[in-house]
Parts: C-alpha cells; sequence; structure tokens
C-alpha cells in the first residue's frame, strides 16, 4: 500500500503541473516593483520640471521688484544737498565734527588731517517708511553711510547713524 502512493506521487508530480507560489509571488511582486519605480520616477520628473519653472519665475519676479525699488529708490531723491556751509561739533567730543563745504560732507577731527576718506557726497532722501523723516547718505569711494536726521535746526543737527544704532549729534561751531 505504502508503494502504491509512493508511485501516484511519483506518477502526479511528473502530469499534473504543479504550482510553485513562491515564484508566482515573486513575479507579482516585481511587477509591481517596476510599476512603483516607474510612477516614482514620473513624479520625480513632474517634480523638478515645475520647481525649476517656479523658480525661474521667483527670480523674474524678484528681478522685476529690485527694479521697481530702484526707480521709487530715484523718485525719493530730493537733492545733492539742502545744508548751509558750515561747521557742527560733536556733543560727545568737541575735537570732532562735520564741516559742510561746497555740497560736500567732511568728516574732521582737529589735530589731524583731513584725507580724502573723509570726503563725501550728501544725497537726501525721504523715509520710504516714514514719509515726515529724511535720510542722508555719504558716499565716497570708498564707503557709503547712512543716517535718518532726527534734527535739523540753527542750533542741532542730530542724526541717527543707522549701522550702529546710534545717535550722534551736533551743535554749530561759534
Amino acid at each position: 500500500s505504502f508503494n502504491h502512493r509512493l508511485v501516484f506521487a511519483e506518477w502526479s508530480s511528473r502530469t499534473i503541473p504543479q504550482r510553485n507560489h513562491s515564484q508566482t509571488v515573486t513575479t507579482h511582486l516585481i511587477e509591481l516593483m517596476e510599476k512603483g519605480i516607474l510612477i516614482i520616477g514620473t513624479l520625480i520628473i513632474g517634480i523638478f520640471h515645475f520647481g525649476t519653472e517656479k523658480f525661474a519665475l521667483g527670480n523674474v519676479i524678484r528681478h522685476e521688484s529690485k527694479k521697481m525699488e530702484l526707480d521709487l529708490n530715484q523718485d525719493l531723491i530730493l537733492s545733492q544737498t539742502e545744508f548751509k556751509n558750515g561747521k557742527w561739533i560733536s556733543e560727545r567730543d568737541s575735537l570732532a565734527g562735520i564741516e559742510i563745504k561746497n555740497g560736500k560732507w567732511i568728516w574732521f577731527y582737529k589735530g589731524r588731517k583731513t584725507e580724502t576718506s573723509d570726503i563725501y557726497d550728501i544725497e537726501i532722501q525721504k523715509d520710504s517708511i516714514y514719509k515726515s523723516t529724511d535720510n542722508i547718505i555719504l558716499t565716497n569711494r570708498y564707503k557709503t553711510q547712512k543716517f535718518t536726521i532726527l534734527e535739523n535746526n540753527d542750533e542741532l543737527l542730530s542724526l541717527y547713524y543707522i549701522r550702529m544704532k546710534i545717535t550722534l549729534n551736533y551743535i554749530p561751531e561759534k
């Protein structure tokens, strides 16, 4: 009886097609992975394509806004100088001061020779945020300095030095 079962098992394995479940599952998984890789690849290409278009659009918008800002700044320039010729002495250090002469801003320190790096062109602009205040932009080939005018009359020149965040007060030289 055992021999009959062995012969039947041998015969059935040759004549009845056997399914290899592990091979079927593996083939199915490979097909799913190929589809997944194809979908992920398509998504990556789409994201890259639309991302670069958005980046290019962002650069165009940034460039145009800078052009508009430059145009706006040009409109804000009032004049080269609205200061009278004269000398102003620092309230903190009586040897330091400003001389305004022929539309130039000259920093000086008594006892020291004035250098070309101490002489600046003056540009006055209305503050873009606080329209009631003016800014002074001093420029030469070495440096640019920006101040907000807090007060400017015959008795006091008060400036806020934006970069250093300090107030500088000057009185007219007597």
